[in-house]
């Protein structure tokens, strides 16, 4: 049923949004060199380090409940055309599914541009969730899953 729901949302977004031609296209270009030219761990560390640094000039208000970190989120992710992200956190960890990202029109990128933007994302999510009170010596990792649909971390001591 969530995931009926989470499709809904989705589609909502997408007439709501047109894809923004010109900065998305120019970020996939940076983003994929980037992997062409480096080492896959270390492009994903580069890009995780871009995607903190983003999360630093870019600070949430502080949150005092789940859902208004996710409102902050989403506020955020709407400026920027980049999706919405929904948040599951129970004692032993927070669960970020980030639905509606922008892809790559591409299909021979689709996979290379997935891995690089969830690098980006995750040392977003990761420092957000620091700077609101979470521990430093944790990050926020992406679970890969297959190329369609959303984009899903995981920020939880000892993955």
């Amino acid at each position: 049923m969530q995931e009926n729901n989470d499709l809904s949302q989705q589609l909502d977004y997408y007439r709501q949004h047109q894809h923004q031609s010109g900065w998305q296209n120019v970020v996939q270009v940076l983003f994929l060199g980037i992997q062409a030219n480096a080492e896959n761990a270390d492009a994903r560390a580069f890009l995780h380090s871009m995607g903190a640094n983003l999360a630093q000039q870019q600070q949430l208000p502080l949150s005092h409940t789940v859902g208004e970190l996710e409102d902050n989120i989403n506020r955020l992710w709407a400026n920027y055309h980049w999706g919405f992200v929904h948040i599951d956190a129970n004692e032993q960890e927070i669960r970020l599914t980030h639905s509606a990202w922008p892809n790559t029109d591409n299909a021979g990128e689709q996979k290379q541009w997935k891995s690089a933007f969830a690098a980006f994302l995750a040392g977003i999510y990761g420092t957000w969730l620091n700077q609101q009170g979470g521990d430093p010596e944790i990050n926020a990792r992406w679970l890969d899953n297959e190329i369609e649909g959303p984009l899903v971390f995981r920020y939880k001591r000892g993955i």
